[in-house]
């Protein structure tokens, strides 16, 4: 690798054809996965989340800019660019069902052109990886959802390459089987492979993700740390209250005008509910001042959610501009 960096886009973009200048589907995205890490991809559906991994996997090749994956240019060198790069799509029916998950595996690392005693150790090392060793002489039409999808992954661990990019990778799974794959994703960043993942599900994103790019319309609009995008849209908490009768508006003028040490915008959402952003650290003094407030102005409040600003609201925020 090069630089410590996985993958780097250089003002890379798509175009087809269409009008007269042709249709966009991405442009000018720069961004970069570092090793040992793990990179959430977000957008709304159409925003060219799959343009793009269709791009970094050579699948399709950019109009404009430069992809290099382990410091490889992906246009200069295809073949190389794809021995570095494991692909993980959503689905289970990237494998054999009718198959064991080792002949499986000996099927596709064959195609990798692995023979003999380095193919078997190849096998048992990846099967060791996704903790598939004991079923693994089982047919995979035997499979839960979850372990055909660990299998997927087996495969796209074929070769060692630095970067493995998986596409909805928790896709239609039930809690317990998306929490022990996000843990594999984890201990596979921690053994050494950068992960690019695609979701929808922007608390998955939260949870696992080191760093996050956020695409909308074909345009990257931010990236950063979880963290970082969070705190860029400069609230702190939200407050979601309820009320027996059609109060909101009056609560609104309550609430902007209660004693804080913080900024806070108030949004009527309907007669009884109310939205509050509070931009500024509150301390444990202020939730009650600000429910004495809304005494104060005999309002009859019977409901009251305070909860810190997350990742959802930063992407929304982003995507609505």
């Amino acid at each position: 690798m090069h630089d410590g960096v996985a993958l780097r886009l250089e003002g890379a973009g798509k175009r087809y054809p269409g009008s007269k200048d042709g249709i966009w589907a991405v442009r000018d995205v720069s961004f970069s996965v570092p090793e040992r890490s793990v990179t959430a991809l977000l957008g709304r559906n159409g925003a060219g989340k799959s343009t793009l991994v269709r791009m970094i996997s050579t699948l399709i090749t950019p109009t404009e800019g430069r992809i290099e994956v382990a410091g490889v240019d992906t246009a200069a060198d295809e073949a190389a660019a794809r021995r570095r790069i494991g692909v993980v799509l959503g689905g289970e029916r990237s494998v054999y069902w009718k198959l064991t998950g080792r002949q499986n595996l000996a099927f596709f690392s064959a195609l990798k052109g692995l023979r003999g005693q380095a193919k078997r150790d190849e096998i048992d090392r990846v099967l060791d990886a996704i903790d598939l060793t004991s079923r693994a002489d089982d047919y995979v039409e035997t499979y839960s959802t979850g372990m055909r999808q660990r299998l997927v992954i087996a495969r796209a661990l074929l070769g060692s390459p630095p970067l493995l990019i998986m596409d909805e990778p928790t896709a239609g799974l039930d809690p317990h089987v998306t929490a022990s794959l996000q843990e594999l994703i984890l201990s596979l960043r921690d053994h050494g492979h950068a992960v690019l993942i695609t979701t929808h599900h922007i608390e998955e994103a939260e949870l696992i993700a080191d760093d996050v790019v956020v695409i909308d319309h074909g345009v990257l609009r931010a990236t950063g740390s979880p963290r970082a995008l969070t705190a860029a849209v400069g609230a702190s908490h939200t407050i979601e209250c309820s009320f027996a009768q059609a109060h909101a508006e009056t609560a609104a003028r309550a609430a902007a005008a209660s004693p804080a040490p913080v900024a806070v915008v108030a949004e009527e959402v309907t007669d009884t509910q109310l939205h509050v952003t509070l931009t500024g650290s509150i301390d444990e003094h202020f939730i009650p001042a600000f429910t004495q407030a809304m005494i104060a102005a005999g309002l009859d409040l019977r409901g009251l959610t305070v909860s810190p600003v997350t990742l959802r609201r930063a992407f929304l925020d982003l995507t609505e501009k």
